[in-house]
């Protein structure tokens, strides 16, 4: 359904949605590289991309993004919110912490795959997109 709501709109001039998209694709090869040394999810937050921050110290796993697009930013807590809340999920980190570091840690284990739980997320903000796109 979610893809038909952005078929029968012309989406392809929607900067958020674009942003959207951008948000859950692989990081780019120069930051790949420049941080070569570092874990794969370092990457992704330093891409700017939404991802999977493993447990430390005393946090669990959480779903996280680091933007300074407040739209994007705004866009993801309020799905990040809706889809973590079956996993008791807590906004962890904000933007008190970092500039546009975002963290929803997750109390209680997914049954699921960590990939899946970024698919659910990446789809509450497309259908959020496309409703928007779809009533302006």
């Amino acid at each position: 359904m979610l893809d038909k709501i952005v078929e029968e709109k012309d989406s392809s001039n929607s900067p958020l949605l674009k942003k959207v998209i951008l948000a859950f694709e692989k990081p780019e090869p120069e930051i790949i590289e420049k941080y070569q040394d570092r874990e794969p999810w370092v990457q992704e937050q330093m891409a700017g991309k939404v991802h999977i921050r493993p447990p430390m110290d005393d946090k669990k796993i959480m779903v996280s993004l680091y933007t300074p697009d407040l739209e994007l930013y705004e866009l993801f807590n309020d799905a990040a919110s809706r889809i973590t809340r079956e996993w008791g999920g807590f906004h962890q980190i904000g933007a008190g912490e970092e500039n546009g570091l975002s963290g929803w840690e997750l109390w209680k284990k997914p049954t699921i795959p960590n990939q899946e739980i970024l698919e659910k997320v990446k789809n509450e903000m497309l259908r959020e997109v496309t409703m928007r796109i779809k009533w302006s």
